[in-house]
């Protein structure tokens, strides 16, 4: 939307959500500043090694993620301000296509609105996946989503998905001190990624206890609440 004003178009940008979509408000950037944090942790526990001794070694989990929400909304500012910056007219709505040039844009407050367009750029990020089974989220199924607006630290968590976004995950809550484990359908973890990157992956991830299936799909069934969890092999 900001190139298309640059080069003299005049885009008008639909959004339900924050400006900056997944990546700002549930994807790289809350993920890495939890994992910034957990980092903390294991400095803190090797910093004798340097001489330097920490008295208390607590985490403050609520301020934790007070931070998190806090770079969120820095970031999302910061794009705001540039669409507006470069003229870029921001609706908070959602859409759908009426035809090939007309939009209709469905608004907060239940009103909508039709729109015309000589081109449209479909830009509707990402969502995650749901396992087959009987299950849906719920108190204990839940999506990465509700993983970055947890209240308390879970005792133990199943992460399904051994891809980048799954292993940050291990990484964040195993150093927290959850017991977790990941089950990942292709035959390694981080499928497409150098083997020799993995192996360190893999490494650290044991050193922090993480249980590690691979080449294994879930079978869940119960419900939301009272979820269970079985393996097949692939």
């Amino acid at each position: 939307a900001i190139r298309v004003a640059q080069l003299g178009g005049k885009p008008t940008l639909i959004e339900k959500g924050i400006p900056g979509g997944t990546c700002v408000s549930r994807g790289c950037i809350p993920v890495r500043a939890l994992v910034r944090a957990a980092e903390l942790i294991d400095l803190g526990k090797s910093a004798r090694d340097y001489g330097i001794n920490y008295q208390d070694g607590g985490i403050d989990f609520s301020k934790m993620m007070a931070r998190k929400d806090t770079i969120i909304k820095t970031v999302s500012s910061g794009v705001r301000l540039l669409l507006d910056a470069n003229g870029v007219e921001v609706v908070n709505a959602t859409a759908r296509f009426l035809s090939p040039s007309e939009i209709e844009v469905r608004l907060p407050d239940g009103t909508s609105k039709i729109l015309n367009a000589r081109r449209t750029i479909i830009a509707t990020g990402s969502k995650c996946h749901t396992p087959e089974g009987n299950v849906t989220l719920g108190a204990k199924v839940i999506s990465t989503d509700e993983a970055l607006s947890l209240h308390d630290i879970p005792g133990s968590l199943l992460i399904i998905g051994g891809g980048f976004t799954g292993l940050a995950f291990a990484t964040i809550f195993s150093r927290l001190g959850s017991k977790v484990t990941v089950m990942e359908e292709s035959d390694r973890l981080l499928p497409g990624i150098d083997a020799e990157i993995v192996s360190v992956m893999e490494k650290e991830l044991k050193k922090n206890k993480v249980q590690i299936y691979t080449g294994t799909t879930p079978n869940m069934s119960g419900s939301s609440g009272e979820a269970k969890v079985s393996i097949t092999r692939v």
